[in-house]
């Protein structure tokens, strides 16, 4: 696997992200419309990708690339951002997994009040995640490519089979 394709494969997979961030944003804005209930489907479906493939994804980070240019660039700088944004859109995901579920078992009195919550989370999630995306496509990935070798980098791939076998 050359520097192109392990750096594509994680790309691909910001594009899933951007994908579902859209869905995230409708869904957070139809929460109040006649659309609640498939906004409340949507908000599930984007739960479920972040819990899968989303998680899948940063362990290919944080266990094969930013390891590998750690080695390269040290910990400081952007391997450390991209750890400590992980963490944070982790406990942010998790606001939004229980108000999520607030929601769907909220009385017409409440539900107005936990829609406007779910939706603030919501769209800190996705404005977030997408600043997150544009910083590793702009410059992590950038960074790899120039500073790993192909050696680095077929460990690199090799290891991300080991997280997750379709990589």
């Amino acid at each position: 696997m050359s520097k192109v394709e392990v750096i594509a494969i994680l790309s691909q997979a910001h594009e899933a992200g951007m994908e579902k961030l859209g869905l995230l944003s409708r869904a957070a804005s139809e929460l109040d419309s006649e659309s609640g209930p498939a906004a409340l489907g949507n908000l599930k479906e984007v739960l479920q990708f972040f819990q899968g493939e989303l998680r899948v994804h940063f362990r290919h980070e944080e266990e094969t690339l930013f390891p590998a240019l750690q080695r390269v660039i040290g910990r400081a700088g952007p391997i450390q951002v991209m750890l400590d944004e992980h963490q944070s859109l982790w406990r942010a995901v998790d606001v939004l997994e229980e108000k999520t579920a607030q929601l769907e078992g909220a009385s017409a009195e409440n539900r107005s009040k936990i829609a406007r919550e779910t939706r603030l989370v919501a769209n800190h999630i996705a404005d977030f995640l997408s600043s997150h995306i544009e910083k590793e496509n702009s410059v992590l990935f950038p960074m790899a490519e120039r500073a790993l070798s192909p050696e680095a980098l077929a460990k690199v791939a090799e290891q991300m089979k080991a997280v997750d076998p379709v990589a």
